[in-house]
């Protein structure tokens, strides 16, 4: 967890199954994220076309995937000061399909 609060000013994330660009997720509300906590959001995916689709079909299929994720946040410091970090994640996810 984190140990001081942080201030998101904006949030990107980009989702990969397989090595395939699924979509991206973009968060433009602030959010206060308290010390040693955690915020959940939901957002919605946007597709990033006909390859997109195909990787999800295949995720869906197999009934999962390898993840990653690579964000790049904007972090509120002080009135107007912001500072980008970028995040990357990855690992395995069980895909259902609706």
């Amino acid at each position: 967890p984190n140990v001081v609060p942080y201030l998101l000013a904006r949030s990107t994330h980009r989702i990969y199954l397989d090595g395939v660009l699924v979509g991206t997720v973009t968060d433009e509300d602030a959010v206060a994220v308290p010390a040693q906590s955690r915020v959940e959001r939901r957002h919605a995916l946007v597709l990033a076309g006909p390859a997109a689709e195909r990787a999800l079909a295949a995720a869906a299929t197999t009934g999962r995937a390898a993840y990653r994720v690579d964000s790049v946040i904007l972090i509120r410091l002080y009135g107007d000061e912001t500072d980008k970090s970028t995040l990357a994640s990855a690992g395995t996810v069980t895909v259902t399909g609706q």
